[in-house]
């Protein structure tokens, strides 16, 4: 009888410390490198920080050229205040909030798309893992329209 009791206590504190366990809303931070979800390709290299008002804000900090590839390097069709803007000296994401009643979920977040000048509403989900960012950019007003893009996490990422 000690034996079972002994174990059913301890099967319930494994079981309480895993439920306790939270992800740091931070671990968003850091550098990744956005896939083209058309050709597989990497387009360019982000950073995700945090902005002064503790939301997440994530910038272009370098375009990936490739073999018939030139990236956009000005945002040219976007709307003010994007607009002619450098692509690497401008928000690609702001706004985005972590969700409290689902970690590793963030929400309320916009995203542009330099090569159209849209911006769209933005979910995004890291994965257990920590290594890829989901992203859900949704056309404002019409949350079901949209397109989902996988990013991936570059630990070894060096600023130039």
């Amino acid at each position: 009888m000690k034996r079972v009791y002994l174990g059913l206590m301890m099967s319930l504190s494994l079981g309480f410390s895993a439920v306790s366990y939270a992800a740091d809303p931070d671990d968003i931070l850091g550098y990744w490198r956005t896939i083209d979800d058309k050709t597989g390709f990497t387009l360019t290299v982000v950073k995700i920080e945090k902005a002064k008002n503790g939301t997440y804000l994530g910038s272009v900090v370098e375009l990936i050229p490739r073999a018939g590839y030139v990236p956009f390097e000005v945002c040219q069709r976007c709307p003010a205040p994007f607009t002619n803007r450098n692509v690497t000296q401008m928000p690609l994401l702001w706004n985005l909030k972590a969700d409290p009643n689902n970690e590793l979920n963030y929400t309320a977040g916009y995203v542009i798309d330099p090569h159209v000048g849209k911006i769209y509403a933005l979910d995004v989900k890291l994965s257990a893992s920590g290594r890829q960012l989901t992203l859900r950019g949704k056309v404002i007003g019409a949350g079901f329209i949209g397109r989902t893009q996988s990013w991936l996490r570059d630990a070894s990422y060096k600023p130039k």
